[in-house]
């Protein structure tokens, strides 16, 4: 089962590239924003596409006679964020082709399908040489691939269990709020918190940091409290905001990219981004001053992450509870 898992899963990494009995509560993957039915407790295994540098992320579930195999799978794209509707239909139907020739077999079904308003495709090929079945659904995810998919005996693959499976899978809503910040946003994972002084004051700066596990893109939101915010003007605000950008760019040794002055629920803020060509990134941040409090949220990585939907969506999550509006 294993050589069939790999036979066909490969096929369809390459191509798109260039609830079950057993397990009470759904399997969750913060990092991955999903959550399954797996049967069982599924194995993780990572490891690098053949000749990218993305990581393909995997989560198994074997029966003990090894005729039936549950797999979810998802990998990081940024050039998936950029694509039309039309064209990660196109990406989704090379997947499928993908697995039926790499499995020699025939295609049994297909259609498209959506996932919470994302593209994606199910569709059953046969597996001749382990006299099995390959039922999948695929989904392109703003800048993610998700593949869920089931291995087995015909009886299986159109199973009601099959069917519970390949319906289990969600996408999690994963919100971060700080009562004490007074604010809520959409990290992809759960950031760690470090509070610190800024040099020279009594005022304290608190940070929220979610790294990804190659380091190459960090999610940032940080916020501090000053009593002198509260008194300034609107233009007064402006020229804090201003300074800030300048400080961001200064301190980064970069070029300014793109600046604008943008609103949060009434407050005054500033979008802009900034070269980092210490580590050949990019910085792009929103800051906001709202009452006594300045808010920045940032995003680290690549151009093509930095410029990606799913940086458009981590910045447009930032939202202010209710007692701070």
């Amino acid at each position: 089962m294993k050589h069939l898992i790999s036979k066909g899963v490969v096929a369809v990494i390459l191509l798109v590239t260039g609830a079950a009995r057993g397990q009470e509560k759904p399997f969750k993957s913060l990092e991955g924003g999903f959550s399954v039915q797996f049967p069982g407790q599924p194995k993780y295994e990572a490891n690098k596409l053949p000749g990218t540098n993305i990581t393909q992320h995997q989560f198994l579930h074997e029966s003990k006679d090894g005729t039936v195999a549950h797999l979810t799978m998802y990998h990081v794209d940024a050039g998936f964020a950029g694509l039309s509707k039309e064209e990660k239909q196109k990406r989704l139907i090379a997947a499928r082709d993908g697995a039926r020739q790499s499995l020699n077999g025939k295609l049994l079904d297909d259609k498209a399908i959506e996932l919470a308003g994302h593209p994606g495709r199910e569709f059953k090929v046969t597996a001749p040489e382990f006299k099995a079945e390959y039922r999948s659904r695929v989904y392109i995810v703003d800048d993610r691939l998700y593949q869920v998919m089931l291995m087995g005996p015909r009886e299986v693959t159109a199973s009601k269990e099959a069917d519970a499976f390949l319906q289990s899978f969600k996408l999690l809503e994963t919100s971060f709020k700080s009562l004490e910040g007074g604010f809520s946003v959409q990290f992809p994972g759960q950031p760690k918190h470090k509070a610190m002084k800024l040099p020279g004051t009594n005022i304290t700066e608190h940070q929220f940091l979610y790294e990804s596990k190659d380091g190459t893109v960090a999610h940032v939101v940080g916020y501090q409290v000053d009593a002198g915010l509260a008194g300034l003007s609107k233009e007064e605000k402006q020229k804090g905001l201003i300074a800030a950008r300048d400080a961001v760019r200064q301190g980064f040794n970069g070029k300014l990219l793109d600046d604008k002055v943008i609103e949060l629920a009434g407050h005054p803020g500033r979008e802009f981004k900034v070269t980092v060509p210490e580590i050949k990134a990019e910085y792009r941040s929103r800051i906001y001053i709202v009452g006594d409090r300045l808010y920045q949220i940032a995003l680290v990585g690549p151009p093509e992450v930095t410029a990606s939907k799913g940086a458009d969506a981590f910045l447009e999550s930032f939202k202010l509870l209710e007692a701070k509006k």
